[in-house]
């Protein structure tokens, strides 16, 4: 037998299990999975989980409700995952971080001080490779009133004894009093923070409302707002955000994403570096972009993501239940679709994609009571098939994962049907 090649590509994935009982999914091939504390079979190694916090009550939306915000990193040797603890079940929810060395051994958690208010879908990350520096995006407080709190930012440096030094104190980005919700947040090439979010016109009705983009003047840790920013756009009032990729040389792509019923194809909107205007792309996936299923998971089912080489990988689940992978060149043409699953369960798919340290590509999604993964390692997408089995919620978006695999490592935060956060990890052998 031919000796596989052991990548040691570990997954870890925060699940919310109402009970702790695990049922096991395994295929007969290529994704062929075991959990427990420390058995093999097939291409993963499964480890025992580790219990996280427990939120408890009726909005258990958990940190994981939107797939294309960035909730955790690698660094200084160090994974660093964020959460917002649900565990009373009513905001404010506190912010906290815990870091491992290996995806097996973690801190206790880590205050960042700093609470989430209204829902926990209300922060996000940014992390800064080339400096390593990590924004942390959360809305300013609850004395705007419902939704009318704005954002703030703090940037810190991630230690590699887990503790961040932060550079100045919270930056206030969208003052209080503006209706905005659910960012997206990334640094430019040039090191400038930008942040995606939709502006509602008023309350909290998510069918309504423009994609905006704002972009920070200053590389220092502070904040000042770029000229001729914030940027509008949409027009359409019919619940658009805003998803950022970062191109390279001070570009920045916006793909434009929608809440709610309809769902409609995406858009792409091209700031070139030092810009605020944008030359607008209609339609750049083929189909629709499904965001009109379950009770709690209107947030659109797609996921969007580059390393700098100004090619844009897409990944999205269309209104036919098939999920899809789209690739936007860096001159700016589209390629073809592939369909890399059909079938899949409509309300909580939470498509998404990474990369490699070799530039391959890496997509996972849920589906019927799993997580599933595919990879495309030589040019060819593999089947897909389940990499483990449990209980979950099924009436909201449950997974987000690490942007980019460091070390042959990512990251993978699911949601379940209530109860415990957990951790787990998974080998890879290739």
């Amino acid at each position: 037998m031919l000796a596989l090649k052991r990548i040691n590509f570990i997954l870890v994935l925060f699940m919310v299990f109402c009970f702790y009982g695990e049922s096991v999914s395994s295929s007969v091939s290529y994704w062929s999975v075991i959990l427990g504390g420390g058995a093999e079979h097939g291409q993963y190694l499964v480890s025992a989980t580790k219990d996280i916090s427990k939120p408890i009550g009726p909005d258990i939306s958990g940190s994981s409700r939107l797939p294309y915000q960035c909730k955790s990193f690698y660094a200084n040797g160090l994974w660093w995952l964020f959460y917002a603890d649900k565990t009373g079940g009513i905001s404010p929810y506190p912010l906290y971080y815990i870091t491992s060395a290996d995806g097996l051994t973690w801190s206790s958690p880590i205050s960042v001080g700093v609470n989430i208010y209204t829902y926990d879908a209300n922060w996000s990350l940014a992390y800064d490779t080339t400096n390593n520096k990590v924004w942390v995006l959360a809305n300013l407080d609850n004395a705007g009133g419902f939704w009318q709190n704005g954002y703030k930012g703090r940037r810190a440096t991630p230690n590699s004894d887990g503790s961040l030094t932060w550079d100045v104190g919270w930056q206030t980005i969208i003052a209080r009093g503006h209706c905005v919700a659910d960012p997206t947040a990334i640094v430019d090439s040039n090191g400038y923070l930008w942040v995606g979010y939709m502006v509602h016109p008023s309350g909290n009705n998510m069918n309504i409302g423009d994609a905006w983009v704002i972009k920070n003047s200053v590389a220092d840790g502070t904040w000042s707002t770029a000229a001729s920013f914030p940027v509008k756009l949409s027009s359409a009032n019919d619940g658009r955000f805003a998803h950022l990729v970062s191109l390279g040389g001070g570009n920045v792509y916006a793909v434009s994403a929608k809440w709610g019923s309809p769902a409609v194809k995406s858009n792409g909107y091209l700031f070139l570096s030092g810009q605020a205007t944008f030359s607008t792309e209609t339609n750049i996936t083929e189909s629709n972009v499904e965001s009109s299923t379950g009770s709690g998971t209107y947030v659109p089912r797609i996921h969007a993501y580059g390393i700098g080489d100004g090619v844009t990988h897409i990944v999205y689940q269309d209104s036919a239940a098939n999920i899809k992978y789209a690739k936007r060149q860096a001159d700016g043409s589209m390629v073809a679709e592939q369909t890399l699953a059909t079938g899949v369960e409509s309300a909580v798919s939470s498509p998404q994609i990474a990369l490699d340290d070799s530039n391959s590509l890496y997509v996972f999604y849920s589906s019927f009571g799993s997580v599933y993964g595919t990879n495309n390692r030589s040019g060819l997408w593999e089947t897909s098939m389940p990499i483990f089995s449990d209980s979950y919620n099924s009436s909201y978006e449950r997974l987000n994962i690490s942007r980019e695999v460091k070390n042959n490592q990512i990251l993978l935060e699911t949601l379940g049907a209530g109860g415990v956060l957990r951790v787990r990890t998974a080998t890879v052998h290739l």
